[in-house]
């Protein structure tokens, strides 16, 4: 008799267990997908993804300065912890040391010249790794939603218009590229 109930009991669990599982992932693919896609990739990030927005100081004018001009500024500034960073997967440097060119920068022997240059550098994820700069505003580690635009609310200014009303924008500036911050 008690094996019986048992098998009820851990056959009622193991169905409860399985219900609250498809309702989380069921409401989880609602609100990212189902209210309008506000991802603001197309699909996962890309190189040329970021730099849409990124190097588009006209439609993101909130950047203020190019990605290069941001990145040189930080030579002389300390290198912060990798778990308080945006960059946690950055090359050189070691926490609590101050940025220099080589903290990014590798060089390269260029045999037609015989001299060494700055190797060619231009893959934002890299640094940036994806769990950085993508995610929800509820629950996520994406750096675009800790920025000024984001704190005040300004959701269409990456996300396209409907959003700041509570529609179902999304996809982005100009067609889903990533949004600008």
């Amino acid at each position: 008799m008690f094996e019986k109930i048992i098998l009820i009991h851990n056959r009622s669990l193991l169905f409860l267990y399985l219900l609250i599982i498809g309702i989380s992932v069921a409401f989880s693919s609602f609100s990212l997908f189902a209210m309008g896609g506000m991802s603001i990739f197309d699909g996962v990030p890309t190189e040329e993804a970021c730099r849409d927005c990124h190097e588009d100081l006209i439609n993101f004018p909130m950047l203020e300065r190019s990605n290069p001009d941001k990145h040189h500024l930080l030579v002389g500034t300390p290198i912060p912890l990798p778990e308080d960073s945006t960059a946690p997967n950055a090359p050189g440097g070691f926490p609590g040391e101050d940025y220099e060119c080589m903290s990014c920068h590798e060089m390269d022997f260029i045999p037609e010249t015989q001299t060494y240059g700055l190797a060619p550098f231009r893959d934002c994820l890299l640094c940036h790794p994806e769990w950085v700069v993508t995610g929800s505003p509820m629950m996520g580690t994406n750096i675009h939603h800790e920025t000024q635009t984001f704190l005040l609310g300004d959701c269409q200014a990456c996300h396209g218009s409907g959003m700041d009303d509570g529609g179902m924008g999304g996809g982005g500036m100009g067609g889903g590229g990533m949004g600008g911050m």
